[in-house]
């Protein structure tokens, strides 16, 4: 038993290798639960006072999502930003391959892996 659980780990050890850690986020769900794997997409559209900005998923550490308020993006460098990320649903492929989709409203906030 303890031999079958030891080489699972090890498959999912190796799963997880294999996704692109620039795309590598954690999903943070409105219910609490976390999942982890490859974000679809390569920005992020923020629609603020001054207008739309498309920030590249690299240069953003993370987002939060308020669904009665204004998003917050935190970019690597440490400035917020503050406006509406305008995306309905967010694609993630887990380390099985599998691609999962979640509503926005099903998100809390996601945080980007350092590329």
């Amino acid at each position: 038993m303890a031999r079958r659980l030891g080489m699972l780990a090890a498959h999912a050890w190796l799963a997880l290798g294999a996704l692109d850690v620039a795309r590598a986020v954690v999903l943070i769900l409105a219910n609490g639960d976390h999942v982890s794997g490859e974000l679809e997409g390569t920005e992020v559209q923020l629609l603020g006072s001054e207008g739309a900005a498309r920030l590249a998923r690299a240069d953003i550490a993370a987002v939060r999502l308020d669904g009665l308020g204004a998003d917050v993006v935190t970019l690597r460098s440490g400035r917020t930003l503050t406006g509406h990320v305008d995306q309905a649903v967010y694609r993630i492929r887990l380390a099985s391959g599998q691609t999962v989709e979640v509503s926005r409203s099903g998100v809390a906030e996601f945080r980007l892996r350092a590329p």
